[in-house]
């Protein structure tokens, strides 16, 4: 339960963290310039983040139970 509080208590910290860089920025990648909002990209890149966390926990504990 513990575990539960605290992630919504994180979770809604990073969702007032995101929801207060609102503002529009040039995203450059080596030819590419896109204008997006700093909430959709800290959005992206939390969620990529966790994706990549979740892979590598799935590997890690399919190596132990070998």
């Amino acid at each position: 339960m513990v575990k539960f509080i605290v992630g919504i208590v994180i979770g809604a910290l990073v969702i007032v963290f995101i929801l207060t860089n609102a503002e529009i920025v040039d995203l450059r990648l080596y030819f590419w310039t896109v204008r997006i909002s700093r909430a959709i990209m800290l959005l992206i890149v939390l969620g990529t983040g966790m994706v990549v966390g979740y892979i590598l926990n799935g590997v890690r504990i399919s190596k132990m139970r070998k």
